[in-house]
């Protein structure tokens, strides 16, 4: 059936695209030709929608012999009910836009209701959906997937298309049912299933939804002082929490759920490098020290952008909405068409600190720093415009336990020193004797009735001083002599250096000279000065495996104590 479905696809797409493009020459072949008449919706938004229309209608399965039509194949070649609502929202709202060149079009109209059969089939009898890669019959996915589905069906009954409704409503029915009595994973997942209630309740009310997300709702929002909300996801669940809150504002008239949003958008500002990206490793979730943009707000930007007139997300919404702006929500929430606020630049040079994430960002215009003052191993990170330092960290071969992850600090008049304490002792035979049995549970339960002997201690600090020109870190271990020691600099990949030699490790892997070290991208660039290493053991026993991309090492001996300065040119 596989092998059928490609010839199909490979035969059917080209027939589709070649009937669709007199519509599509009408329209023209770029944003600036993008819509019918007088755009509310940014042309620019229509333009990237109808490409992703394009893209899509050659993937979803069409033939009805097979059990997955009206869905389609994800890179792992599993059809998962997340893409039957994909389907829905992106061609629903391309067959509603009277901006898109597939406005009405009747080959979108079957595919819409192929997909909305598909969903029924893989919903399971309880009302829920699996995510087949790791949740199963899971009330929270499927309150992601009526975000989907719930605005397409709002905006097909404001359209009066009875068949889009038709061929959803079983669907939302029996998972609005499901989720007002579904429980949830994460702390996030609360309000995704009650905004999925309450898109389900504002299409069809039902007083059961009101209940439940009342029952959410009263545990409070989960937002600390600074703005970050518990899972600390910058690129995946702040946006999604945010998305959620806004939906319940909008449509359970609750305008009270709109200041986290505010809150964590001022917090998101503050941990945005000066291209846009976003600190990530203060994340709890799959998006820790992965790379993204501010652009992943554009909605709760664009939205208090218009509704508070805040000029700063403003700026950001309109120089993210090319790549992140989204008809589907600009068709469902019309203060997202507006566009009647006047920019504002967002700060670039400020000192923030995030207590309850140990964090600490310094802007100083294209300069940018992260420092982690406790349980972090990536303690420090520096970026000049586009020369990127990924992550600074700092181990020992100390008893197979010496990675550096800060267990207190304190600040000053000289920076920000941040501390650790290793003890590696060695232990003395019970002195009660008794029977050990061959069992690891056994061993280590004994270790703690044992005398300690030989006990080996490490002290490890690490030190941070800001000056006009440059960072100052000293990284000092003391107390077992003899104990190899490595600073570890993580390179972002693309970064050229020079004045370095390739260690024995990897060809990516780097020693110093004591030459000052240039690291450089496309346009910027980064000078590291640096004592030359002692040794070529960079991977020790007991550190973190080496950080992806290409690293700098500075090596030793304790005691240790060395200083690396980074200037910016």
């Amino acid at each position: 059936m596989a092998g059928s479905r490609r010839s199909f696809v490979k035969t059917a797409a080209p027939l589709l695209l070649a009937q669709t493009s007199g519509v599509a020459q009408q329209a023209g072949t770029g944003p600036s030709g993008a819509g019918n008449g007088d755009a509310a919706i940014p042309a620019v938004i229509v333009w990237r929608h109808d490409q992703r229309v394009e893209a899509l209608l050659g993937r979803q399965i069409t033939d009805e012999r097979d059990p997955n039509a009206g869905g389609y194949a994800d890179a792992w070649e599993i059809v998962s009910p997340q893409s039957g609502s994909a389907v829905v929202s992106i061609f629903a709202s391309a067959f509603l836009c009277e901006q898109s060149r597939f406005f009405h079009h009747p080959e979108l109209l079957r595919r819409i209701l192929l997909a909305s059969r598909f969903l029924e089939r893989k919903q399971l009898a309880s009302g829920n959906i699996d995510l087949l890669t790791t949740n199963f019959n899971s009330p929270p996915d499927t309150g992601f997937v009526v975000h989907n589905v719930a605005p397409a069906a709002i905006l097909a009954k404001r359209a009066g298309e009875s068949a889009i409704v038709g061929s959803l409503a079983p669907f939302l029915r029996k998972a609005g049912a499901a989720m007002a009595v579904g429980g949830v994973h994460t702390p996030n997942h609360r309000w995704v299933l009650s905004s999925a209630l309450a898109l389900i309740h504002h299409w069809e009310p039902r007083q059961e939804y009101l209940k439940r997300i009342e029952q959410w709702l009263a545990e409070g929002i989960d937002i600390d002082e600074d703005g970050l909300y518990t899972e600390r996801s910058p690129l995946v669940y702040s946006p999604v929490v945010n998305r959620s809150l806004i939906f319940m504002a909008e449509f359970l008239g609750k305008p009270a759920l709109l200041d986290p949003v505010r809150r964590n958008l001022e917090a998101a500002l503050y941990l945005m490098h000066a291209n846009g990206e976003l600190e990530t490793a203060l994340s709890g979730r799959q998006d820790q020290n992965t790379v993204g943009s501010m652009g992943v707000n554009w909605m709760g930007l664009q939205y208090l952008a218009e509704r508070d007139g805040n000029g700063v997300f403003a700026t950001l919404a309109r120089r993210s909405e090319g790549e992140f702006g989204d008809l589907a929500l600009s068709m469902l929430l019309p203060v997202l068409q507006q566009r009647s606020t006047s920019e504002k630049p967002p700060a670039s040079d400020y000192r923030k600190v995030f207590g309850n994430a140990s964090l600490h960002r310094i802007r100083r215009g294209k300069r940018s720093v992260s420092i982690f003052t406790k349980g972090h191993d990536r303690v420090f990170s520096i970026r000049n415009g586009d020369a990127v330092v990924e992550a600074v960290r700092f181990a020992s071969a100390f008893f197979g336990k010496g990675q550096f992850i800060p267990t207190s600090f304190s600040e000053n008049e000289n920076g920000i020193e941040m501390t650790q304490t290793l003890s590696g002792p060695y232990y003395q035979p019970l002195d009660a004797p008794e029977f050990v049995p061959a069992d690891p549970a056994a061993w280590t339960r004994s270790r703690l009735q044992r005398r300690r002997s030989e006990v080996c201690e490490i002290n490890q600090r690490v030190r941070v001083k800001e000056f006009a020109d440059r960072f100052e870190l000293e990284f000092i271990a003391e107390g077992t002599p003899h104990v190899p020691v490595a600073i570890e600099i993580g390179i972002r990949q693309g970064m050229v250096l020079e004045h370095v030699r390739t260690s024995p490790a990897s060809p990516d892997t780097f020693l110093s000279t004591g030459e000052l070290v240039s690291i450089r991208g496309m346009s910027d660039s980064l000078l590291v000065e640096a004592p030359a290493s002692r040794h070529a053991y960079t991977q020790l026993r007991g550190a973190l495996p080496k950080l992806p991309g290409p690293a700098l090492y500075i090596t030793g001996f304790t005691p240790f104590k060395e200083k690396v300065v980074f200037r910016t040119t």
